[in-house]
């Protein structure tokens, strides 16, 4: 069984995981990944996908992964992260009310949308984002048309953004929470991303029920030593609330391996 998984720094966690052993002996999974979600750093030829910059390629060295591959020789495709998180969903939340949602008593008052409006943006800006452009170019390929896709958000912000209010970042997370709107909010980002892989024809892997805190973060035992992709020896800072650990990569991995062989 020949996988190529895609993605961003993210992907870490799933090569330490991979690395880590125990997993088919008949496997061979690759890494195709590279920091951040920028401009494509890649071109798709015929069935051959190869890195086109020198940062990517570096990167893909580093890792003692191809800079190029024949796509219709594997048996799978992984997408991970790519930009398909919860963030999006998050700021159109802090600045839009959304109608039957409840606002925040005395607050300023924030423009008020639908929540089909809602489900249209977050919609659009998923299919905008690296991993929505990459689904379109696989399934572009006729030679791929019918080969297996693993579609795998971005896991769900560390919980340690409860705690610590010095993480800036975190601070339209809290308020949903105090305003008790992360359940409908983790709802609705599932329908999202069940509704991108579906267009796609991709199976989509939810997070998984045992690494989530309160509705939409990711507890500390899966949200702490998170690695650094352009260096697995070196950890994620102390502040960072958007990787998750080796600990969750196995269980993408567990997820992965149980159904591959399915279409969806």
């Amino acid at each position: 069984m020949r996988v190529l998984v895609f993605g961003d720094s993210h992907a870490a966690c799933m090569i330490e995981a991979w690395r880590r052993g125990g997993w088919p002996t008949d496997w061979q999974m690759s890494f195709f990944v590279r920091p951040g979600s920028g401009p494509p750093e890649h071109a798709v030829t015929g069935t051959t996908i190869r890195a086109v910059t020198p940062a990517f390629r570096d990167v893909l060295a580093r890792l003692d992964q191809p800079a190029e591959y024949d796509l219709a020789a594997q048996d799978a495709f992984v997408i991970i992260g790519g930009g398909i998180s919860l963030f999006p969903l998050v700021q159109v939340l802090n600045t839009y009310d959304i109608l039957d949602w409840g606002g925040e008593i005395g607050a300023e008052t924030r423009p008020t949308i639908t929540e089909p409006v809602l489900r249209l943006a977050v919609a659009e800006a998923f299919r905008a984002t690296p991993a929505g452009r990459l689904l379109a170019e696989l399934r572009a390929v006729p030679a791929l048309a019918d080969r297996p896709i693993h579609l795998m958000p971005q896991p769900f912000p560390s919980e340690k953004v409860l705690a610590d209010r010095s993480i800036a970042s975190g601070a339209g997370l809290r308020r949903l929470a105090r305003l008790r709107l992360l359940a409908r909010a983790a709802t609705l980002f599932h329908d999202a991303t069940k509704d991108l892989a579906r267009d796609f024809g991709a199976q989509l892997h939810r997070q998984p029920e045992t690494t989530i805190h309160r509705h939409a973060f990711t507890a500390l035992p899966y949200s702490t030593e998170a690695r650094r992709l352009v260096n697995l020896a070196q950890a994620q800072p102390k502040s960072d609330i958007l990787h998750a650990n080796q600990d969750y990569g196995v269980l993408l991995l567990r997820g992965i391996t149980a159904r591959t062989d399915t279409n969806p």
